[in-house]
């Protein structure tokens, strides 16, 4: 099993949102205010939904995800890669990060967060970078296209 701070039951709802188009930190945000967890979020009707501010737009693209994702296969798929998934909420995620204005409500994370990594920073976007020959060089940091791969 995926080993969290936080149980595997409140990780893969943070996990099922993070595959909905549409939902973001804002939209997260909106919702553990509503619902006070993500569970009960998941679990919510339509309408608790817009009442807590989602839009319909947001709100049909969340029903067919719900309807069509197995929380616990995705657990599953990510321990199997090895790969953990770390929420607002885990002692693990990076402190810089959790301080920006919209960090990523869920990060997945191949090996090992380590101290000296504090000051790393991740690329993330296109999952080809032809179009940024070469490397960025900035003082001591130093940026490589192509680093990032999908798993």
């Amino acid at each position: 099993m995926v080993t969290q701070s936080g149980s595997s039951e409140d990780l893969k709802f943070w996990i099922g949102f993070s595959l909905v188009p549409g939902v973001g930190p804002f939209r997260i945000k909106l919702l553990l205010q509503a619902f006070g967890s993500l569970q009960r979020a998941w679990e919510a009707t339509a309408v608790e939904l817009s009442d807590a501010g989602i839009d319909s737009r947001t709100i049909t693209s969340f029903d067919r995800r719900r309807n069509a994702l197995d929380l616990d296969a995705e657990l599953a798929k990510l321990d199997t890669q090895g790969v953990r998934a770390l929420c607002w909420d885990d002692a693990g995620y990076p402190q810089l990060l959790r301080e920006i204005d919209d960090p990523p409500p869920v990060l997945y994370v191949r090996g090992q967060l380590r101290p000296e990594d504090r000051t790393a920073v991740a690329v993330v976007g296109t999952r080809k970078a032809a179009s940024m020959a070469g490397r960025w060089r900035h003082g001591w940091w130093a940026i490589w296209p192509g680093m990032v791969s999908s798993w």
